[in-house]
């Protein structure tokens, strides 16, 4: 990471960042947030966070970035949820008061469906992307993101049938994919399910797991799932999820599933 000097914890201590882009230096402030969550999650505490906000602090010079931060830290008892800063003085670049910062980074861009996935998805971090390439392009390429307790990937390929309608499209690609968790993890797979749900033109099903594939799946038992399917310029994007059953879980869960539908309409 290209910075020196600074704790990061108070505007008068701010971590110096010697990126000489906006972009650059984003990147670099949000690798730095990443290792110092890390690093708590290292010692033995379980953080999720998200980001909420960066701003320009007025009247500073040279010019201050914070990035405010939402944390829940999971404690055995109770969830503490706190609003945290970090500091950074990108001191390669001059900031006008009127300038609007750029507020995330981009994981993957991808110009066929005009979608700009970004580091951050809802309370998840992107990971990794494998890109099946040119000896199985129906097979598109997947993003992975992970948080503790939950992780996910999106598939993004082309349709199968360009002909017939997206609700036709999208509900037989919705019985494929089930079909698909049978196959792979066997008829005994599913423990429990909810019929799948329609909300514009995304659909959504989530299923539990029996005790031995949610060990295979997450490390963990219970576990929820989550598979939604929509699609967008003639391609399926299609995202699996899981993660812990209890109810901090299935908050983070759904609010991943409501960030990428977001991120399709826009």
């Amino acid at each position: 990471m290209n910075i020196s000097g600074g704790s990061g914890q108070s505007r008068e201590d701010p971590i110096l960042v010697l990126s000489k882009t906006e972009s650059e230096a984003l990147r670099n402030e949000l690798l730095v947030v990443r290792s110092l969550i890390s690093g708590a999650n290292l010692e033995g505490k379980t953080l999720l966070w998200r980001s909420i906000g960066i701003n320009l602090i007025e009247g500073s010079s040279p010019n201050i970035i914070q990035h405010k931060i939402e944390t829940k830290e999971i404690l055995k008892d109770e969830i503490i949820t706190e609003k945290r800063n970090f500091y950074f003085s990108r001191k390669n670049l001059e900031i006008s008061p009127s300038h609007i910062l750029q507020g995330q980074v981009i994981a993957y861009e991808d110009q066929k469906i005009n979608m700009h996935f970004p580091d951050g998805l809802g309370w998840l971090h992107y990971k990794s992307m494998k890109d099946f390439g040119p000896e199985k392009p129906e097979l598109g390429y997947s993003l992975s993101y992970s948080a503790p307790g939950i992780k996910a990937t999106i598939y993004v390929y082309p349709f199968r049938d360009q002909q017939k309608s997206l609700s036709s499209i999208l509900k037989t690609e919705m019985e494929n994919s089930r079909k698909d968790i049978v196959h792979y993890y066997g008829e005994e797979a599913i423990e429990d399910d909810w019929d799948v749900q329609q909300l514009d033109d995304n659909l959504m099903y989530c299923f539990l797991y029996n005790e031995e594939t949610s060990i295979k799946v997450i490390d963990c038992y219970p576990s929820l799932s989550w598979l939604t399917i929509s699609g967008k310029n003639g391609y399926y994007i299609k995202m699996r999820s899981s993660h812990f059953d209890e109810p901090l879980m299935r908050e983070i869960g759904h609010d991943l599933v409501n960030s990428l539908f977001s991120l399709i309409r826009s």
